[in-house]
């Protein structure tokens, strides 16, 4: 059977679920943890002085597990035909052309890709402005570049040393 596993540079992972977590409406957010010493994870993320830190907090906690996730996938069962495609490619295909293939990869009816390629235009970043405030802050690719000073670089690297090698974002 063919899946489909949609990966993001893991640094960009992390500058999403903090900014997520600080004023997300979920339920889970909103309990009380004896590891926060009974604040919520929300609490908690907010509590801190600063972005750095809320990062710093992400990689230790729920982006960390995330980060951890995507590299495992990586060494999957191999008789599951799996396709990677990244976040990154799919929030620029204007053209649907990675869209396609994904449907193609999961042997869609052709009958059906006309409806799933406009249901993809229709609900991705590059076409739809009403998702943005919903989940999704911006979903601007590369945003560790202005967002990681050289500290949380190397922290990121010390906590996930082959993550971004192994999944493609070496650079």
């Amino acid at each position: 059977m063919p899946c489909v596993v949609v990966i993001r540079d893991p640094r960009d992972v992390v500058i999403s679920a903090a900014h997520y977590h600080m004023h997300a409406p979920e339920k889970w957010l909103h309990q009380p943890l004896d590891r926060f010493d009974g604040q919520t994870y929300q609490q908690k993320i907010n509590s801190l002085p600063d972005m750095a830190a809320r990062f710093r907090f992400e990689m230790a906690n729920l982006a960390g597990g995330t980060i951890e996730s995507m590299v495992k996938v990586l060494g999957a069962d191999e008789h599951v035909k799996t396709m990677f495609v990244r976040f990154e490619t799919l929030v620029d295909d204007v053209d649907l052309v990675q869209f396609q293939a994904l449907f193609q990869h999961l042997a869609l009816d052709p009958g059906y890709m006309a409806f799933a390629l406009e249901t993809a235009r229709n609900c991705s970043l590059f076409s739809n402005a009403t998702v943005i405030g919903k989940h999704v802050r911006s979903g601007r690719p590369a945003q560790w570049k202005t967002e990681f000073d050289p500290a949380l670089n190397a922290e990121f690297a010390t906590l996930f040393p082959d993550a971004l090698q192994r999944l493609g974002y070496w650079n």
